[in-house]
């Protein structure tokens, strides 16, 4: 899977797409992160702004609930468990929000 991570990366549509389909994306991602792990670093800085976006997304309370479990499998398998808090103050209280 590593050779191919960043054609796949690039090839998912994240935006512009009926939230089912921007749904499966977002959870293939997650997969994805916890089979390549530490590879999937050089593309958390591009996915994790447009995880964030797609979680304020009102319209949509499945694709919120996904998008939050998709970043806790990205900063799981990669190990960028705290930064995220740091680098993305608002992630918290947007968290939060999203949980039943």
């Amino acid at each position: 899977v590593h050779p191919f991570l960043p054609s796949i990366i690039q090839s998912l549509p994240l935006k512009g797409v009926p939230p089912r389909l921007a749904s499966a994306a977002l959870e293939a991602l997650g997969e994805l992160s916890q089979v390549t792990k530490e590879a999937m670093i050089p593309w958390i800085g591009s996915l994790i702004p447009h995880i964030l976006e797609t979680m304020q997304d009102q319209s949509s309370a499945s694709k919120q609930r996904t998008s939050l479990r998709t970043l806790g499998q990205i900063v799981g398998g990669t190990g960028y468990v705290i930064t995220p808090y740091l680098d993305y103050p608002h992630l918290l209280p947007l968290a939060t929000s999203v949980l039943p």
